[in-house]
């Protein structure tokens, strides 16, 4: 039974690295119609709002007949180049219908800063070339620059639309890139057994599969993404890749094979637990590192706000931590809480006369403060300090982000006031298409009000049983949506970098 748990764990290893070492697939990229959609985000790249939109946006040209359009946003794609990657999704999915050709494939590589765009046969003649490349540089590469693919995708995609809706002619030719060449992964040799000692028998493999579940949880509080709400844009000191999911889910195998294969211990009921509980240990305590080394070379030593903010949102879950590691992290977590407060409460010296100021308590600092100030105060999305200069009379006043408020900034008055209020069924799902809506928001100092289009989950067939007749007479005109159409493309398009 021994050797089957340590073949197990070794070709749990090889998969792993063999995996590393082909590098990225073209069929690991979720397919967005399979769920009826037109965006594969599995990164996250942009917002689950932003997709919505994007979703929204391909929808109404695919079923106009103008354009099939497949958007891809990737955080990596290895050591691939972007362009060989775009015309592989193209040729594996193939969207545009097939009689016309009008497929459209775009791809952004965030690690690699490239956008590129691969249109079909029939799109050459709308979409030049030329026209992509002026798309890409005028609309997308200056809020890509600033990390806003939000934004950046957005103008980019209507500006695609515009040009599409109002066929635009040109001719271009471009040679077909070739396909990446597949790699092979290495083999792994078998381990010989070791007979005088025995590894925790089956429950190995159930406590490795648990524990891949535990993680994957615990990694949405200690490994979460760039918050993609504004804050007073403090520098991210820390932001996993591969290496975090390396160790978190490679290296426990590999502690273990290790400890089996190198040492004369002999493995108790508790040894796998402690060698996952462990390692999330180490690595929690690299992370807390890392984030010290990354504070001292990003954060301004004068910007307390800055550095208040930026270690507030390092540390947003830390308290999870200190309970499930209370040594070291319980300890930590209440240094950390201390260096917080010292951020704020230390005295601050008058930019005018140099004399120490004053921190004004809660009902006096309102006198100082503007309206849209209080307002976001009230709401609870910017917490405010007044400082007091008593010599001459100057105020400094210092709003800290809120970073569990998910109140927005309002594009209009730039108050952190702007809440989500209702949401608008604008096409029901079935279950066959998805649906859409729209959320509405509206801004609580200025009265501003907008709306973001979001999409539907389709119906399961028990719940669209009952209106199926009344369905049927959109079936036709969405079919078009349902699949990719089976277009192709000769390598037509362009790319830029930021």
């Amino acid at each position: 039974m021994r050797v089957i748990v340590v073949c197990f764990l070794i070709s749990f290893l090889a998969l792993s690295c063999g995996d590393k070492k082909n590098g990225f697939s073209v069929d690991k990229i979720p397919d967005p119609m399979l769920h009826g959609g037109y965006v594969s985000n599995p990164d996250h790249i942009v917002s689950t709002s932003a997709e919505a939109s994007l979703n929204a946006l391909m929808s109404d040209l695919s079923a106009k007949g103008t354009a099939q359009v497949a958007v891809v946003l990737l955080k990596t794609i290895g050591d691939k180049v972007p362009k060989d990657i775009a015309h592989e999704i193209f040729r594996t999915w193939k969207p545009g219908q097939k009689e016309k050709n009008n497929g459209l494939v775009v791809l952004l590589v965030e690690d690699q800063h490239r956008i590129e765009f691969e249109t079909g046969y029939g799109l050459e003649g709308d979409l030049p070339d030329v026209i992509c490349f002026r798309i890409q540089q005028q609309k997308m590469l200056p809020f890509f620059k600033k990390n806003d693919y939000d934004e950046g995708m957005w103008q980019g995609m209507n500006a695609v639309a515009d040009v599409l809706n109002h066929a635009d002619s040109a001719t271009v030719t471009a040679n077909e890139p070739e396909s990446p060449a597949d790699e092979t992964p290495e083999n792994f040799e078998a381990v010989p057994d070791a007979p005088s000692r025995e590894l925790p028998g089956d429950g190995i493999i159930f406590l490795y599969v648990f524990y891949v579940i535990i993680s994957r949880i615990c990694a949405g509080f200690f490994i979460s993404k760039k918050d993609k709400r504004p804050f007073n844009d403090p520098p991210i000191l820390y932001n996993p890749g591969i290496f975090s999911g390396l160790w978190i889910y490679v290296f426990p195998a590999l502690e273990i094979v290790a400890v089996f294969l190198f040492t004369n211990y002999s493995f108790h009921w508790w040894s796998v637990p402690l060698i996952m509980y462990l390692n999330w240990l180490t690595y929690l305590l690299y992370r807390t590192i890392l984030v010290h080394i990354n504070a001292n070379r990003l954060l301004n030593d004068n910007n307390r706000v800055q550095r208040y903010t930026g270690f507030s949102l390092a540390h947003k879950d830390l308290g999870i931590a200190a309970i499930v590691f209370p040594i070291p992290f319980f300890f930590y977590y209440k240094w950390h809480k201390a260096r917080l407060d010292r951020l704020r409460s230390t005295v601050y010296s008058c930019d005018q006369c140099k004399n120490p100021m004053e921190l004004l308590g809660n009902k006096n600092k309102k006198n100082y403060m503007s309206k849209g100030q209080l307002m976001e105060e009230k709401q609870g999305s910017v917490i405010y300090d007044v400082w007091s200069c008593k010599t001459c009379d100057t105020r400094k006043v210092l709003g800290y982000d809120s970073i569990y408020s998910n109140i927005a900034k309002c594009p209009k008055c730039s108050n952190k006031t702007l809440q989500a209020t209702k949401k608008e069924t604008v096409k029901r799902p079935t279950s066959r298409t998805k649906g859409q809506g729209l959320q509405y928001y509206e801004c609580k100092f200025c009265g501003y009000t907008e709306k973001e289009a979001f999409v539907i989950g389709m119906l399961s067939s028990s719940d669209s049983s009952s209106g199926s007749s009344g369905s049927s007479s959109d079936s036709s005109s969405s079919s078009s949506s349902d699949s990719w159409g089976g277009g192709d493309s000769g390598g037509g398009g362009s790319g830029s970098s930021w």
